[in-house]
């Protein structure tokens, strides 16, 4: 078993990994696990299977750059599950994002009530975050900036260029570019992408850079 003064020595080192709080929690169950388990199987003491468990996990706590936007560094592990949270943001953001699309596209004139909905949502957020004392205001400010939104902001102006021709080729109606030439469907994305980033700045989970 490990005791008070193991367990700190293991917390100790974690923090020397700057890791979020769930993060650091989900590592620090692991490494307790394996070393006990270490610890059983080969009879050996807690020092050893406490170096062991190091090593095995040198190359998921190796520091490197949180994104090439940034200074900060994190643990190759921490980035993992970063861009897995990015991941699940940009699929959500597009889904929902050529849905509100469908919906302008039915009904013209809800576009406007579209893109104020989300940047009330955005600003609540952002108010209740400052607030609370989740985020700083130079954070909020770099929020356009973000590697996710200069991405979506890249390929609003790249998908147009290959678009228009494969529409003017098979004649399709010349609404139907607007899924590209519009700025509301990238808009509305881009909007979403930001919403979620706050929310999940808000309960703790890292996607913001700084």
């Amino acid at each position: 078993m490990i005791n008070k003064s193991q367990t700190t020595e293991i917390r100790n080192y974690l923090a020397s990994k700057k890791l979020q709080l769930d993060l650091f929690l989900e590592v620090e169950d692991h490494f307790v696990s394996q070393i006990s388990q270490l610890m059983k199987d080969k009879n050996i003491g807690f020092e050893e299977a406490f170096l062991q468990t190091k090593i095995l996990w040198t190359g998921e706590l190796k520091m490197v750059p949180a994104s090439i936007f940034s200074f900060q560094k994190v643990t190759v592990f921490e980035k993992k599950m970063v861009n897995k949270r990015l991941n699940s943001i940009l699929l959500n953001s597009l889904v929902a994002g050529i849905c509100l699309f469908a919906i302008n596209f039915v009904l013209p004139e809800s576009g406007v009530f579209i893109q104020l909905f989300l940047a009330i949502s955005l600003f609540l957020i952002f108010g209740v975050s400052l607030f609370k004392k989740k985020i700083k205001f130079i954070q909020f400010l770099f929020l356009s900036f973000h590697p996710m939104v200069l991405k979506i902001v890249i390929l609003s102006f790249i998908l147009p260029i290959f678009a228009t021709p494969i529409f003017t080729a098979f004649s399709i109606r010349s609404e139907v570019s607007f899924l590209f030439s519009n700025s509301i469907l990238f808009s509305s994305i881009i909007l979403l992408v930001q919403i979620q980033l706050l929310s999940a700045n808000f309960n703790n989970k890292k996607v913001l850079l700084g």
